[in-house]
């Protein structure tokens, strides 16, 4: 009686597909931490993938498209850290709340290091609504947690805070990590009595 062989289980078309982008999004995520959004290549990004270049075209017209890809995927880490930030925000005072926001915020730097990068990037014009959106999110967050501020002031409270944690991304790309415990303490306190003279 002979053997029978094993049934082996075929990738669809679609699967490998998700597959290699994942692959090529990780090579140009490696390439865009080491070179910077400018220096990097379709090239370097397809010899980090072990892929042809034509390989990289296939799912990607150039390095912007790739940039863009990674930031949406950004973006969905980060939708789901805010949702964190909303639960817990209303148990904190205003001193927690803004350290929270701080750490919360160079976590994220730590665990997507071509996030900084990437601001060198060209960005979709979606990018703009996405940005409107989270400053939408953070204005109503103030709102719930200092109801006597009108809703035009939480709103221009957000656009404040999001332009200060902006600064903080940028010195963050320029301060030695020795440097950065002291200076990140500097935003914290920042934070803190901003939201603390705020109160009407």
């Amino acid at each position: 009686m002979g053997q029978t062989n094993p049934i082996r289980r075929r990738v669809p078309r679609q699967e490998r597909g998700e597959a290699r982008v994942t692959e090529l999004l990780k090579a140009a995520e490696a390439v865009f931490e080491k070179l910077g959004y400018e220096a990097a290549t379709m090239t370097a990004i397809a010899e980090c993938a072990c892929a042809s270049i034509g390989a990289i075209y296939q799912y990607f017209p150039d390095k912007a498209a790739l940039a863009e890809a990674l930031r949406q995927r950004y973006a969905i880490q980060w939708e789901s850290l805010w949702i964190a930030l909303e639960k817990e925000a209303g148990a904190l005072d205003d001193d927690a709340f803004a350290s929270r926001m701080v750490a919360l915020v160079t976590a994220f730097f730590e665990d997507y290091p071509a996030y900084l990068p990437l601001t060198d990037a060209p960005r979709a014009p979606k990018s703009a609504v996405a940005k409107a959106k989270r400053r939408e999110q953070l204005a109503a967050l103030i709102k719930k947690r200092k109801p006597r501020i009108s809703a035009a002031d939480a709103l221009r409270m957000a656009s404040v805070i999001v332009q200060v944690l902006k600064g903080m991304r940028n010195f963050y790309i320029e301060v030695s990590p020795a440097e950065r415990g002291a200076w990140l303490n500097e935003y914290r306190r920042l934070l803190t009595s901003y939201l603390r003279n705020r109160t009407e």
